[in-house]
């Protein structure tokens, strides 16, 4: 039986192998491996702070906007509630006028239907009232100015009526009265001892609306507080 021959192994390594590391190692290749490493640690900070800046910025830009919003939207609140407030004060107002338009439209119908029961009173009053007796004329007297004579009896004067508003027709008014009056007076004083013809008052001689009208504007009283004296002073002093 024959083996085959032995290999023997070469006694240095051959040329490709790796080398192995020198020990103790370089102190300038440590130095640029530390310096390798601290670059890129530094990047890595510088680019981690970069991103930092970044998402502070987002969120500043952000707070911002949202601090505008809100400020916006509390001015906005504001000037609403400014609205609502003055909107509240002229709907209060126009209540308030309202309120005071049916108070013075309910006064105005008031006075109105006082003058219509005023005027109806006086109406009722001249067709109930009882009329003057007329006097007899004597035959042998001419007859007065201003009266008139029918059938042998003489007319009672004849007053005259007001329903004017100014003053020139209460003077003219003024004037016919004083005629009125001197005709009764020129009448009765031709009969002394007869019956006497009464005068009718002035305040009878005026509308019933004019009434109520002079009295309340002009003298300052109530219609049934008058006196003759009230009735003559506006007159006399109309010009």
């Amino acid at each position: 039986m024959q083996y085959a021959p032995t290999m023997s192994l070469p006694s240095t390594p051959p040329a490709s192998a790796l080398p192995y590391a020198a020990y103790p190692p370089e102190i300038a290749a440590v130095q640029r491996l530390g310096q390798h490493l601290g670059n890129q640690v530094q990047a890595a900070v510088h680019e981690q702070s970069a991103r930092l800046d970044d998402v502070q910025n987002a969120v500043g830009a952000h707070t911002r906007h949202t601090y505008e919003q809100m400020v916006h939207l509390q001015q906005q609140t504001e000037m609403n509630n400014r609205r609502m407030a003055e909107l509240k004060e002229q709907r209060r107002r126009q209540e308030v006028l309202v309120e005071q338009l049916h108070a013075q439209k309910k006064q105005t119908e008031a006075h109105e239907q006082g003058l219509h029961q005023a005027a109806a009173a006086a109406r009722w009053h001249a067709f109930s009232a009882t009329p003057v007796p007329a006097v007899a004329a004597h035959t042998t007297a001419p007859a007065v100015a201003g009266v008139q004579v029918a059938y042998g009896f003489q007319e009672v004067p004849k007053a005259p009526s007001f329903n004017g508003s100014t003053k020139v027709q209460m003077r003219k008014f003024m004037d016919k009265y004083e005629a009125y009056v001197g005709e009764v007076n020129i009448a009765n004083a031709q009969h002394p001892d007869g019956a006497q013809i009464q005068r009718a008052p002035l305040s009878a001689c005026i509308d019933p609306f004019s009434v109520e009208r002079i009295a309340y504007c002009e003298i300052g009283k109530a219609s049934h507080e008058l006196t003759e004296e009230d009735w003559v002073r506006p007159t006399r002093h109309a010009a």
